[in-house]
């Protein structure tokens, strides 16, 4: 299996052990969704620190946050959960877990990041 699709299968499962709901394909599609934003945010994070960003990319990545917090809110998690990161050498997009699982160098309380 490919290492995105094994990262994504696994991102997909922390969603479910989160407590995340909805119906059958609702979460893999959610899980789906949030792992291109990540990537999307991955490369403007490392723009932004090679260059800098344009006024309209700099709107994209807020646009960006705004829809993973609605993607999470849609699959009865709180966006409370959501960290965003800018700095390029860590993950875009982090979940702090209920559970206390992660995956990202901040430990527990920086939680698991959707790898990109």
């Amino acid at each position: 299996m490919n290492k995105h699709l094994t990262a994504l299968a696994e991102f997909t499962t922390r969603l479910i052990e989160a407590g995340a709901t909805g119906p059958g394909d609702s979460i893999p599609d959610t899980a789906t969704q949030l792992y291109t934003i990540a990537q999307r945010m991955t490369q403007r994070n490392l723009r932004a620190c090679n260059v800098g960003l344009t006024a309209r990319q700099e709107a994209a990545d807020g646009k960006d946050e705004a829809t993973v917090r609605d993607l999470v809110n849609a699959i009865g998690l709180d966006p409370a959960i959501v960290k965003f990161n800018s700095d390029p050498r860590g993950y875009a997009v982090k979940f702090r877990l209920p559970n206390g699982r992660y995956n990202s160098w901040g430990g527990q309380s920086e939680g698991w990041g959707i790898p990109a």
